[in-house]
């Protein structure tokens, strides 16, 4: 699966699609023998987490600035990624 920026991202769906691409990516590091290979390629993907959410709170605010209906989405979107990136923080631990 092609990587997807987050400023692409439009949907729920193709929300979802990007978490689930991450959660395996995640799954795959995990996997990883070396100890510093696996934590290399996990602040990798914490940050592209937190870039995630940046842009989802940009965009988020520049909404609110414009009056646009498109905030109920954002939000939902914020929420998601947030409560994904708890569960897997909780899941894998040990890093």
């Amino acid at each position: 699966m092609r990587r997807q920026s987050p400023d692409n991202i439009k949907t729920e769906r193709e929300l979802q699609l990007a978490l689930k691409d991450l959660d395996r990516r995640w799954a795959a590091a995990h996997s990883i023998k070396d100890s510093r290979r696996r934590s290399k390629e996990i602040l990798r993907l914490k940050g592209e987490v937190k870039h995630m959410l940046n842009v989802f709170k940009r965009l988020n605010r520049s909404t609110n600035l414009n009056d646009n209906n498109d905030n109920g989405l954002w939000n939902k979107m914020l929420k998601t990624i947030s409560s994904w990136f708890g569960i897997i923080n909780k899941k894998y631990k040990d890093v």
